[in-house]
């Protein structure tokens, strides 16, 4: 072709020297057209080709003429002599032009970039995306094209605008670009940043975003993804090419407990677990899970481990929650071995001779611990009486509970008597009494006893004594049977039976004389220290009664059959000590079961008679009868009832001047009445303890540093909380409530004291903390040991008003208002709330009956802080939040919202 083109170049020239020589000259071939290699690219920053332009005449044949090559946008295109380099994103026209005839080539220079083996940084959509490839990465130069992604799974945790697409294809990239590597992956991972918006999150935190990748249509998280929340990025490690985006953290759809059903024995532990899962039912890692039991008198469960420990037979069901969202499992927990076997009722009947009882008889099966057992094979026989029984093979139920099908008197009339035998148990075998009545007396017999049918009983003879160990007590222990007039029933049959102490009884089965008296045949006392002992007579008032008794090797030897009474024993009382009837529970407005008694005595350890003691109500607004009260023949004091007044602790002195441990204390709990609803303890600083009476600020807990200082056993301010709680309450419901305010102002969330000596959340007395103190009723009742008498000017303030709560109570929590004016770390007050939901939790009660609150406003960026926290911590922890800031201020605590608004 070429010497074709010099050919026709000479003959050119030739006939220009022919014309010549004739004075005429001939133009050179004109240029008729310029044709490049290709007219588009595709290209991205960085990466360089060439075009080849081609400059023919008429005829298509190729001429050789100078070629002028330009950019329409040389900063995003630059040309020279046909060497292309994308400089930018854009698009640009390639000219080339010879003797003006020109051809065009569109270049359109996409984001992203070119990497070779020396690795490098690509940053493309506005630095929205950034690749850092390490060296050695890639094996040769390679492009990657950086395209916003337009088709993949639609996701709801997908952030906007953050799906990006990264790839080395070009849809017009044509053979004569210099890089035509093919790339999809990386020998060495390489790393990925995307930038996201704040705003596009929905509110989750940012800290739990992560990049996921596009695999087989499905998206999957990368292994680890970090976020920078200054520069709103997330980077995460990535090894090929393909489509990634920012998600935000998946939400909690179902918690699954595994195993869903378990069973275990009293005192036995087995540990579930909770598997979190998103609505692709997809495990989620990293999630807090709070576990909660349905009764934790039945199985108590461990709040953050959901370890659970069998506590007593029955079945429970254990909560799994996670961001609110909860699952369920249930334990049943198994009673032990038989092991006891008791009355439980129909015993000391009347009936007509020949006549069934009113109540079959039935027994109770418990294991070692007095769990009844179900499944029990209990065999009933007559023993005397001559009566017949049906279904006197019985198995005992649920409840531990064998009762006989019917017990049919015999004709005679007079004491009868049935057993219920288990061979091999404590207790066996139980034995039931009951008096057949003959409708007419044969000639001859006394005339039956004219008193009615037996409504009482009553203790007559033998409490309160003291033998030696391993000895009988001088006195039988006998009880009086009485009808509805007081007058004594004979032929009653009493059951005794020990109740504490590892003694012995003989004669068990005492049928009341003429007189109504039933009398044990002989109480031996166990090896040491308290005894006690029922005697029961099923259906009338006062039963069962409790006879207390002391083995004591300071107790005189029991005197001889028929001599005297014991005088009293010598000297002046030094010491005094409670000796029955501490530490009981009762319903409020009920008297406690074991009368409280002491014992006075001498120097040499021996009780003296005849000493008064005075019992007083310490606490709680019970009354008492027989307060004043005189020591017996072994020294032993015993005050006539107690019956229990408010709901919670009720305690009692028991006072003998000038003798040692005067006064004592005796404490005893009481459960709130049939028909209450709720019991409420408040807790915290001045959010709690102050509230205003017009303009005036009132402190009004009666455990306040402040004052002026409400009374122990007075009512509650109508200002502050629990008297809000109150008022509110009895206007809504006709059922009563209980709510007690514990609350110091000044004091603080952690340990320590504050400036007035008041002890803060965490401070310890005696080894309990305040919050253990006031919330949980620890160590009732728990002194704050606080030392200035400026402010507390009786000295320690005993929390006598405190209760343990129950599983209907609730725990409102308002405090961090001074640590956040004091400086306190918002990290450090959520730690220190945490520790208090742990303490409640883990002492078996529900998450959701703790309630926190916010702070209110406090003029300092602590607040805000510290009341996100407290959000996020009610939220993790499935607690209850009142968010007091959000009531009274528009920057979330920081200024009030209006200059007279209060805490609510």
């Amino acid at each position: 072709m070429k010497g074709r083109n010099l050919l026709r170049g000479f003959l050119v020239y030739g006939a220009l020297a022919v014309v010549g020589s004739c004075k005429e000259v001939v133009a050179p071939v004109p240029v008729a057209s310029v044709g490049l290699s290709t007219t588009k690219l595709e290209m991205v920053p960085g990466e360089s080709t060439r075009l080849t332009a081609v400059v023919a005449d008429d005829a298509g044949e190729p001429l050789e003429r100078t070629i002028t090559w330009t950019s329409s946008a040389p900063s995003v295109a630059a040309v020279d002599n046909g060497l292309i380099t994308a400089v930018a994103a854009g698009t640009a026209t390639i000219t080339a032009t010879s003797e003006g005839k020109f051809a065009t080539a569109s270049v359109s220079i996409e984001e992203g970039g070119v990497v070779g083996p020396a690795g490098g940084t690509i940053r493309a959509i506005g630095g929205v995306v950034e690749l850092s490839i390490p060296a050695a990465a890639v094996v040769s130069p390679s492009r990657v094209f950086v395209r916003p992604a337009s088709q993949f799974p639609a996701n709801a945790r997908l952030v906007p605008g953050t799906a990006f697409a990264l790839s080395n294809s070009s849809s017009a990239a044509s053979s004569t670009q210099s890089i035509t590597t093919s790339l999809s992956s990386f020998t060495e991972p390489a790393m990925l940043t995307i930038r996201y918006n704040p705003a596009d999150l929905g509110g989750k935190p940012e800290s739990t975003l992560s990049i996921f990748a596009l695999v087989d249509s499905h998206w999957k998280q990368i292994d680890k993804s970090d976020v920078n929340t200054t520069n709103h990025t997330v980077s995460g490690r990535m090894t090929s090419l393909g489509v990634y985006a920012v998600f935000v953290e998946a939400s909690v759809a179902s918690v699954a407990i595994d195993p869903g059903n378990a069973t275990i024995g009293i005192g036995q532990s087995t540990k579930l677990a909770a598997t979190v899962l998103d609505d692709a039912s997809t495990p989620l890692s990293g999630r807090a899970i709070a576990w909660t039991t349905s009764d934790a008198s039945i199985a108590k469960v461990d709040a953050s481990t959901g370890e659970v420990t069998g506590v007593a037979p029955g079945s429970a069901t254990i909560t799994a929650t996670s961001e609110s969202v909860s699952g369920t499992g249930t334990v049943r927990v198994a009673a032990g071995a038989a092991a006891r076997i008791r009355l439980n009722d129909g015993d000391g009947q009347i009936a007509a001779a020949s006549s069934p009882v009113a109540i079959p008889p039935s027994v109770i099966v418990t294991d070692a611990a007095g769990f009844p057992v179900s499944g029990v094979s209990v065999t009933f026989t007559v023993t005397a009486g001559g009566g017949n029984v049906s279904g006197a093979a019985a198995t005992t139920n649920d409840a531990g509970v064998a009762r006989v099908g019917s017990w049919t008197l015999g004709a005679s009339g007079g004491p009868n008597s049935l057993t219920a035998s288990v061979s091999g148990l404590d207790g066996n075998p139980v034995v039931f009494g009951a008096t057949a009545q003959k409708t007419s007396q044969p000639s001859g017999e006394p005339a039956p006893n004219p008193s009615g049918p037996p409504a009482s009983i009553s203790i007559f003879a033998g409490d309160n004594q003291t033998a030696l160990p391993n000895t009988a007590v001088a006195i039988a222990p006998a009880v009086k049977v009485s009808d509805a007039a007081g007058v004594g029933v004979a032929g009653i049959s009493v059951i005794f039976s020990i109740r504490s102490g590892e003694g012995a009884i003989t004669g068990a089965v005492a049928v009341s004389d003429a007189k109504g008296i039933a009398t044990l045949g002989k109480w031996v006392l166990g090896p040491g220290g308290g005894n006690s002992l029922f005697a029961t007579l099923t259906g009338v008032s006062g039963s069962p009664l409790i006879f207390v008794a002391f083995a004591s090797t300071n107790a005189p030897p029991p005197p001889p059959p028929g001599s005297p009474a014991p005088a009293c024993s010598p000297g002046t009382p030094t010491a005094i000590s409670i000796f029955a009837g501490d530490n009981q529970t009762a319903p409020a407005g009920s008297a406690v079961a074991i009368r409280p008694a002491v014992k006075a005595t001498n120097s040499a350890g021996q009780g003296v008679c005849g000493i008064a003691v005075t019992f007083s109500i310490r606490s709680g607004d019970g009354t008492l009868t027989g307060a004043n009260a005189i020591t017996n023949d072994t020294g032993i004091a015993t005050v006539g009832s107690w019956t229990l007044g408010s709901v919670g602790g009720n305690s009692l002195f028991a006072t003998l001047n000038g003798a040692s441990g005067s006064p004592l204390i005796f404490v005893a709990s009481a459960t709130p009445p049939a028909g209450s609803s709720v019991r409420i303890v408040t807790f915290g600083d001045s959010n709690t303890d102050a509230g205003y009476a017009g303009s005036t600020f009132v402190v009004s807990s009666y455990v306040s540093s402040g004052g002026p200082r409400m009374p122990a056993s007075g009512g509650n301010s109508p200002y502050q909380l629990a008297g809000k709680i109150e008022a509110r309450w009895t206007g809504l419901s006709a059922k009563p409530i209980t709510a007690v305010n514990h609350a110091i102002s000044a004091t603080t969330t952690g340990a320590g004291r504050s400036p007035r000596s008041a002890p803060n959340a965490r401070e310890a007395v005696g080894g309990v903390t305040r919050f253990e103190g006031e919330v949980l009723g620890s160590a009732y009742p728990w002194s704050g040991g606080e030392t200035n008498t400026s402010f507390f000017p009786s000295g320690p303030i005993a929390r006598v008003r405190a209760f343990a709560p129950g599983a209907n109570d609730f725990a409102y929590v308002s405090m961090g208002t001074n640590d956040a004016v004091g400086g306190v770390a918002p990290e450090d007050i959520a730690a220190n709330l945490s520790w208090m939901i742990d303490m409640w939790v883990n002492s078996g009660h529900a998450a959701n009956h703790f309630i926190l609150t916010t702070l209110p406003p406090g003029g300092t960026s602590a607040v805000p802080l510290t009341n996100n926290l407290i959000r996020s911590l009610a939220a993790a922890r499935g607690v209850r939040l009142v968010d007091i800031a959000a009531r009274t201020s528009n920057d979330n605590g920081f200024t009030w919202r209006s200059s007279a608004d209060v805490v609510p």
